[in-house]
């Protein structure tokens, strides 16, 4: 896994010499190329940059289970026995990640389960800052989460959306409680993901047993699938 920092100087990557998926984070120099001392070992293998392009936020595994339960932060040339313990997830039942949004104002920790999922925030410009709970696990409820222009927009199967639906919440408002539907759940149509740009979002749809990828401006003034001719295909 490759991250390369806000001023794209810098990208964390990960080897796993082991082949049991226990990858050792460095840190490569992009102007010059060097390698720094910097190791973390025995980890998922992602990384996510805070915005001061110095701290990097990680996930370590148990290291007989290789459940992924800890997140930790990391401070650009300082020893990993310094790195601080954010996040431990103490239930076995859940994984934990961690990612940047896709519009670099967040960190985000995941934990997730067959039945629920769980999300915290930080904002990316205040990595020493305290995550703060997205909106609390609820057995049965799974969600996940993107942001855009000042709104969250979560993709989630709350009310017993079976096939899932969008819904949206303010920055200041992200409990459960204050989603409001974006786009409805549909009885024969599966919303599997959501992508977003800065112009468009792009939605993955499951209608047939068919993947379909519906293409929207955000300003409603055109939308439209792409196009495929086969009578069976898989797209993504």
């Amino acid at each position: 896994g490759i991250s390369v920092s806000p001023d794209n100087t810098l990208a964390s990557f990960a080897t796993d010499t082991v082949s049991r998926r226990q990858y050792t984070i460095q840190i490569k120099n992009l102007e010059t190329g060097e390698i720094y001392h910097d190791k973390i070992e025995n980890t998922t293998g992602s990384s996510a940059w805070a915005n001061d392009g110095k701290t990097l936020f990680y996930t370590k595994k148990d290291p007989v289970t290789l459940r992924a339960d800890k997140i930790y932060r990391h401070k650009l040339g300082t020893p990993s026995e310094e790195d601080v313990l954010v996040f431990h997830e103490q239930d076995d039942t859940y994984n934990t990640f961690v990612y940047k949004t896709k519009s670099r104002k967040y960190i985000v920790i995941g934990s997730v389960s067959t039945l629920a999922s769980e999300y915290q925030i930080l904002k990316a410009d205040d990595p020493e800052g305290d995550f703060a709970i997205f909106s609390p696990r609820e057995r049965g409820v799974e969600y996940s989460i993107s942001h855009y222009n000042g709104s969250f927009y979560i993709l989630t199967n709350k009310d017993k959306a079976t096939n899932f639906k969008l819904m949206r919440a303010s920055e200041e408002n992200t409990n459960s409680s204050a989603w409001e539907e974006f786009i409805p759940h549909r009885e024969n149509v599966l919303l599997e993901d959501v992508e977003i740009f800065r112009e468009y979002y792009v939605l993955s749809e499951r209608e047939n047993g068919l993947n379909k990828l519906k293409i929207s401006r955000w300003d409603g003034k055109d939308s439209y699938y792409l196009p495929f001719e086969s009578e069976t295909y898989v797209a993504g």
